[in-house]
Formats: structure tokens, sequence, C-alpha cells
């Protein structure tokens, strides 16, 4: 086997002597302005978990990263690099926008690499690749590779908040926060837990109803009974009362008309 000539350059010849950056003052001073939003991190990610299950309804598959830290203030991304053009040059958008919503779905240049947001909530950049460094100390779901290994080793950095991530193949998102995962949203198990509430509600309503239902039938039960009783009470109160025992009413015609007989002799005499 024939030897390559030349001396081999040493490793630290061939990597840089400082980590790469990308300037982003230009674009922060676009929301100069715009007062610090609250909550950013939260609504993107249920912005991502709406985006997972209108997906999920379509059969449609997309990727997604987005890196949330305190980025305008420094003007900078530190350790990354980024692939022209940036989508979002020169626009201010914010995450909260459902147009950014609409750009995550419809431009596929944002499934490579990461979008950035500073958590002022502006979106700075997208198609921004960091570099992964210490893989060994973070935790990534099972069936996950080179996106959600980024974004757990990029939720360790000082300057990041939190990383989110929408898996293409599981249409899953997940929140990283300290190399792991602390929060997913699956719409499968959404829409299978939604089913299984209705079911149960379902279930409960038509209890209700069939008690319901018994607790009614009784009523009229109990109703009819009523009727009936009083029916009948009324149907004896109509009937005369029995004569006295050992006479019966002809007899007593016969004894008043003898008595009647007897006063009108005396009376002649």
């Amino acid at each position: 086997m024939a030897k390559a000539k030349g001396k081999a350059k040493d490793t630290d010849e061939i990597r840089p002597k400082s980590k790469p950056f990308i300037d982003i003052k230009e674009q922060a001073a676009l929301g100069a302005e715009v007062p610090p939003a609250r909550d950013v991190a939260r609504e993107v990610f249920e912005m991502l978990s709406e985006t997972a299950d209108a997906l999920r309804e379509k059969g449609r598959k997309r990727g997604a990263l987005i890196v949330i830290g305190n980025f305008s203030s420094i003007g900078e991304v530190k350790g990354a690099r980024s692939r022209p053009p940036n989508p979002f040059e020169g626009l201010y958008l914010s995450a909260r926008d459902k147009a950014f919503q609409s750009m995550l779905l419809q431009d596929p240049a944002l499934e490579d690499g990461a979008v950035v947001v500073d958590t002022s909530g502006q979106v700075l950049g997208g198609r921004i690749y960091f570099f992964v460094e210490n893989a060994d100390n973070v935790e990534i779901p099972e069936g996950c590779f080179a996106r959600h290994i980024a974004a757990a080793v990029t939720s360790l950095r000082d300057d990041v908040e939190t990383v989110i991530t929408l898996s293409e193949e599981q249409r899953i998102a997940r929140v990283f926060r300290d190399g792991k995962v602390v929060e997913e949203y699956d719409p499968a198990v959404a829409a299978a837990e939604a089913e299984a509430k209705e079911a149960a509600v379902a279930e409960k309503a038509a209890r209700a109803k069939k008690k319901k239902r018994k607790k009614r039938k009784k009523a009229d039960t109990c109703s009819r009974k009523k009727r009936k009783t009083s029916s009948a009470r009324r149907a004896t109160a109509d009937v005369p009362a029995d004569p006295p025992a050992g006479k019966s009413p002809a007899a007593e015609e016969t004894t008043g008309a003898a008595d009647g007989g007897g006063e009108s002799k005396g009376e002649s005499e």
C-alpha cells in the first residue's frame, strides 16, 4: 500500500483559533423599541404543538429546531455559523405571529439548521448551525438523532434559555433545558386522550340519562298507584252503607209501618 506523501498538519492548525459567530446587531435593531415579552418559550412550544396537530391531520412531515436565548443584548450568536440567505433578514417578525407559524409550515429552508429567537420574541435568523460538543452529557429521546442531539447540547449554553424541536418523523414537539427534555407534546397521544375523554363524557351522560329515565319511570309508577288508590277510595265513598246486622231494608219498613199503626189506634181510642 502506498503511503501518503508529506506530513499531516496538526489538528490545532486545522481547527480555527476562535469559534465563529454571527453578527445580529442590524437584525436586532429592528426590534429595539419592542417591549420585552414574557413566556416566549411557552408560546413557541404551544405554536409548535398546534403545528404538530396540523401536520398529523394532513399527513405531512416537517421538522424544526428553535433556539431561544439572550442574543439581542449581546449583538451576536457565538459558536455558530449561518448558511445564507437568512430568511428573516431585514424583517421584524415576532415568534408569536401567525406568519412565523406559516413560514415554518411552508418554507423548507427553515428545516435546514436552527431558527434563532431572542428572549424578547423577535425572530433573528434562520439556517443557523450551532457547534455541538460534549454530546455524552445530554439525554436524547429514543429514536431521535442529529436535530435532537444539537438541541440538547445547545440547551446547555449560558446564553440559551430554551430549545424547542419538532420531530419530522414522530411529529412530537419537545422542550429542552439543561441538556434534557423537560416537556413534550405528542399529537397522537393527545388525540387518543381526547377520544378517551370524549368516550368517558359520553358514558357518563348515558348513565345520567339512564338514571333519569329510571327515576322518571319510578315516579310514573308511583303516580299511577296513587291515582288508582284515589279512584278506589272515591268508588267506596259512593256505595251506600250496609244496614245493621239481622235487619234488611224491607224489615225496617215493615217495623216502621207497624209502629205507625199502633199510634193511630191509640189515638182513636
